[in-house]
């Protein structure tokens, strides 16, 4: 599903400003600035958190880039709130159906933005990180990056097999409130796989739940250990791990019509026996697949607190 993009909007975005004061507050009244929150490991671990905490968010991943609206325009839904029968009809000029788009357009560049003030800052700051930290915190937000533009250009471009060289959407790599040119769907997909596979060589041997380490488990942490202190190494399957960036570049190799590169990443991913994935015969035969699907299926995900009661509830009551 494509949309047309019916305003130019500005792609400039801080640390600061569009909704980031929830993982930035220091008390109600004050927040953090930039040159403080990156003198330390721990600012840019925040910072990092930051960019999940905003992907989370009703307008992005926790609702319309999922459940709700991308839902609606694929159809899934058979009836939906009145207030949002313009989405089933492709009515994108509709408000309700514009604040949709405008919140995934404004959502994924504001994260995008988040992305590159880390990046732009931490290898001056090489020398404030525990081992493995560094590598595991560039890399993590260079293929967020990656990522949200790729779910950018799948949502306002021509597929890559219509449109290999049609105008696409900007790739924005450095902090800017400037303009920033349109690449080709090609050009962006080079762009997407380039700070992918970067940042999956970077973080290969140091993430827990990458090809240096023998078994991965969660079981035994506390909340507490998760939340406080060194926490940053645990629940990995909650964070863009490394096998989350291969079979990332498995689906956009897929996308881009290379099955070859696709399969060799999606092998890895199988190969690595690190995930209890399904055999065909268990969901043929097991009827209750999509429950075991949620459980064993997953290689890394976002994690939304209020997901049922604030989402599920609403949507599938």
């Amino acid at each position: 599903m494509k949309y047309r993009i019916v305003k130019y909007i500005g792609l400039a975005g801080t640390l600061l400003v569009g909704g980031c004061s929830d993982w930035l507050d220091v008390d109600p009244k004050s927040q953090i600035k930039q040159e403080v929150l990156f003198e330390s490991e721990a600012g840019f671990r925040d910072a990092l958190t930051g960019i999940y905490t905003v992907m989370v968010r009703t307008g992005m991943y926790g609702g319309n880039e999922t459940m709700v609206f991308l839902d609606m325009v694929g159809q899934v839904y058979t009836e939906v709130s009145i207030n949002y029968m313009d989405a089933l009809e492709y009515d994108y000029e509709a408000t309700k159906v514009e604040e949709c788009i405008d919140a995934i357009w404004r959502g994924n560049y504001n994260a995008i933005a988040n992305c590159n003030h880390i990046l732009a800052n931490i290898d001056e700051q090489k020398d404030v990180f525990s081992s493995g930290v560094y590598e595991a915190v560039k890399a993590e937000a260079m293929a967020l990056r990656g990522f949200l533009h790729f779910d950018l250009l799948r949502g306002f471009a021509p597929s890559y097999v219509r449109g290999a060289d049609k105008a696409a959407i900007p790739y924005v790599e450095e902090v800017t409130n400037k303009p920033v040119a349109q690449l080709t769907v090609a050009g962006v997909i080079d762009k997407v796989i380039g700070d992918v596979e970067t940042a999956r060589q970077l973080i290969r041997e140091v993430d827990p739940i990458g090809p240096a380490y023998d078994s991965y488990t969660e079981s035994g942490y506390e909340t507490e250990d998760y939340i406080q202190g060194d926490g940053f190494w645990l629940y990995r399957k909650s964070r863009l791990n490394y096998y989350g960036m291969t079979a990332l570049l498995a689906r956009v190799y897929l996308y881009k019509g290379d099955k070859t590169k696709a399969l060799e990443y999606a092998k890895e991913v199988i190969d690595s026996k690190k995930f209890s994935l399904l055999e065909e015969s268990q969901l043929v035969k097991d009827k209750t697949w999509g429950y075991l699907c949620s459980e064993n299926e997953y290689l890394s995900s976002l994690y939304v607190y209020d997901m049922e009661e604030g989402r599920s509830d609403v949507y599938f009551g």
